[in-house]
């Protein structure tokens, strides 16, 4: 059981002894300064005396009076403090004793045992390249996803992408138009390197999106080639299409193994457009969906949202009539108890309204989905927009990354090893990505600055990965050495970081509980800090013999950050 759970549970059975009903209250355990308050406090006893109009540091005492320390192996001392806090303090020895040889699995959870928890992600629409706006979906649902895992739920990591629709007509046709403009075809162009054919791709929807709002004629040529597309019709337009999709597929594979990620299962629009073109048309006469100009749309505004259109004009299905299919596939092909979508938070309304209509047309699967919404990446202050040509592409932010980790290792004097790879240099620089967008709550935007975020220094990914790499040095150096049992006290330093460490499970479930990966970073940097300090003041090795109880807390730490680093998707380093 996780150290603050244990204590609230010893607590709850005190507050219950002494008398008090917790009604819908629960004992909340939180971390104090040990020097004033103990090493932990909970508020209890001021929402009980509330409630019952009492005095809540008489109402603390007695609950303090019904705690016998000398029946657990975890608590050293209870005392109350004003105006009714509870401070309890525990036993390092204990704590000591429990970090002593950690299992792997040191962290995990039971918060979602049982469950089977969908997650989808990134997903990039072919036909475009895969760009900063992607790298955020990617890295956060990629860090929510480990966290049901380490909750102990079955996760499959989902991306549903766009194949078809009107961005992806304009992509074709500025495509045809580049095959006649250049005199190629589809299988010369097919010997390019991956990277520049999907720049070709991306350069095509921009001259495409110019053309569709610029002349009315080439509007109607897209807007056919949208319907030959949505018709599977064979010809020179679905073979252009055919191929290109599956260019830009494989391409998004290079991009998902370089930035640690995975996926068990792939939707595309495709699967969904004639069935979402049928759930939406099947709701007309119930009055979920009405005829507007043309149009299907889903009256919203009678509930405080806004009214979407779920089948245009054309006469072809919308996002929001294929999401609804999608939800109906999600489940049919793998039956979940929650499906979680992340995007960015400029469609936040777009999904209160698509929620709102799939409450009504299939209740059960709203009430198991989840939309998070995140913040957006600026780096080095650019605009991004697809639609015009002027993107930041995720590999130039990457290569980019990579590039002055070199230099950095190159001019660093702290490296334990002299020698890192391409590849490693490009883990560092994907850690450093990782951290920066994991670091603060999801909302948020984030302003990416390459000095800080390849900080060995502390709050970035690489000064986690170094402090990886320094505590499997400390350990590969004891090998084969003589070890010392010292009866001696534990230094202040060697006490905080004991305690840290307990923590860790802890701070894993209260971020599954509330699916905040910042907390496990947050958490990683500062056990990074305590284990750098504790490094620095307390020889592991001296004179060629090992401290042994320093040596299990150093073993202690690289399980601990591990892990963290596994939940948060950052490679683990052995040297650096």
């Amino acid at each position: 059981m996780e150290l603050k759970r244990e204590i609230g549970t010893i607590i709850t059975q005190a507050v219950l002894d002494a008398g008090y009903d917790l009604a819908e209250s629960f004992v909340e355990v939180r971390v104090t300064d040990p020097e004033k308050f103990g090493d932990f406090s909970t508020n209890i006893a001021l929402i009980v005396a509330a409630r019952m109009s009492q005095n809540p540091l008489d109402v603390a005492q007695k609950i303090v009076d019904r705690v016998d320390v000398s029946f657990t192996d975890v608590l050293a001392n209870v005392t109350v403090s004003a105006p009714g806090f509870i401070n309890i303090e525990v036993l390092v020895p204990t704590l000591v004793n429990r970090i002593k040889d950690l299992p792997e699995t040191f962290g995990k959870t039971d918060t979602f045992a049982y469950q089977k928890v969908m997650v989808e992600f990134t997903d990039p629409n072919p036909y475009k390249e895969f760009h900063v706006g992607h790298l955020m979906p990617n890295i956060i649902g990629s860090a929510i996803a480990n966290l049901f895992e380490w909750g102990g739920a079955q996760v499959l990591r989902v991306n549903y992408q766009g194949d078809v629709g009107l961005h992806v007509a304009k992509s074709v046709w500025g495509l045809l138009e580049y095959l006649k403009r250049e005199k190629v075809s589809m299988s010369e162009l097919a010997t390019k390197d991956i990277t520049e054919r999907i720049a070709i791709l991306g350069s095509c929807y921009a001259q495409g999106h110019k053309a569709y709002a610029s002349d009315d004629t080439q509007k109607n040529e897209i807007i056919a080639i949208n319907k030959t597309i949505y018709a599977q019709k064979t010809g020179d337009v679905w073979d252009v299409y055919h191929a290109g999709r599956l260019w830009s597929l494989a391409y998004f594979e290079t991009m998902y193994e370089r930035l640690n990620t995975h996926f068990d299962e792939y939707f595309f629009e495709s699967e969904v457009s004639a069935d979402g073109l049928a759930i939406v048309t099947a709701h007309i006469a119930d009055g979920i969906f009405v005829e507007s100009e043309g149009a299907v749309i889903y009256p919203a505004e009678q509930f405080g949202l806004h009214n979407r259109v779920f089948i245009n004009s054309e006469g072809l299905p919308t996002y929001e009539a294929k999401e609804l299919a999608l939800s109906d596939l999600k489940y049919r092909r793998w039956p979940y108890d929650r499906s979680i979508i992340v995007t960015a938070h400029e469609i936040n309304e777009y999904f209160k309204v698509l929620l709102h209509a799939m409450a009504r047309v299939y209740p059960d699967y709203a009430k198991k989905t989840t939309h998070i919404g995140h913040g957006m990446l600026d780096f080095k202050g650019r605009k991004m927009s697809s639609r015009t040509g002027d993107i930041v592409r995720a590999t130039e932010i990457i290569d980019t990354i990579r590039e002055e980790v070199g230099l950095v290792i190159a001019q660093s004097q702290k490296s334990t090893d002299s020698k890192i790879s391409k590849k490693d240099q490009e883990r560092i620089a994907v850690s450093a990505l990782r951290y920066a967008i994991l670091r603060q709550s999801l909302g948020k935007n984030i302003v990416f600055d390459l000095n800080s975020a390849l900080s060995f220094e502390g709050d970035s990914g690489p000064y986690l990965q170094y402090t990886y790499a320094r505590a499997n040095h400390v350990i590969e150096n004891a090998r084969g050495l003589d070890h010392a049992s010292n009866k001696r006290e534990l230094t202040s330093c060697e006490i905080a970081l004991v305690k840290s460490v307990v923590l860790f499970p802890d701070v894993v479930r209260e971020a599954q509980q509330s699916l905040s990966p910042h907390l496990v970073t947050q958490y990683a940097t500062s056990l990074s800090q305590q284990f750098n300090a504790f490094y620095h003041e307390c020889r592991v090795i001296e004179h060629n013999t090992v401290d042994s109880a320093r040596l299990d807390l150093t073993r202690a730490v690289f399980v601990t950050l591990g892990n963290a680093l596994d939940i948060l998707g950052i490679s683990r380093l052995t040297s650096m």
